[in-house]
């Protein structure tokens, strides 16, 4: 059997291959590895910055741990929600609550970090 003439298509696709495969990566265990992941990094940056006196460059590096970490667990939420085909539609309307949740956390965890929103003006 030869090479198939091509009649100006595309032939389908083999499943798991190209786009089909991007969902089907977003499983139940990697959005709760990504929304792990987030809380402890932004918890760890939140227990450093009570804990220990840092000059400015050590607050900077917390203030970007603290902000990778909602990062992570704010975009774990929304792709967990809006891009897996696993996650029914009380998942993922759990999930978005989740991902208003980061950005509450993220603005208190700043408050009390202690006005950190002024270490980055000049």
């Amino acid at each position: 059997m030869g090479p198939q003439p091509y009649y100006g298509y595309q032939p389908p696709m083999q499943p798991g291959m190209g786009m089909a495969g991007i969902p089907m990566m977003l499983g139940k265990r990697m959005i709760f590895f990504a929304i792990g992941l987030g809380f402890l990094l932004a918890w760890i940056a939140l227990v450093v910055s009570a804990t220990v006196f840092l000059d400015s460059g050590g607050r900077k590096a917390v203030i970007v741990l603290f902000l990778l970490g909602n990062m992570f667990g704010f975009g774990g939420s929304v792709l967990g929600a809006l891009g897996s085909p696993k996650t029914d539609g009380h998942q993922n309307q759990g999930l978005l609550g989740l991902a208003g949740f980061w950005l509450l956390f993220t603005v208190l965890g700043f408050a009390f970090m202690g006005g950190m929103f002024t270490s980055f003006l000049p």
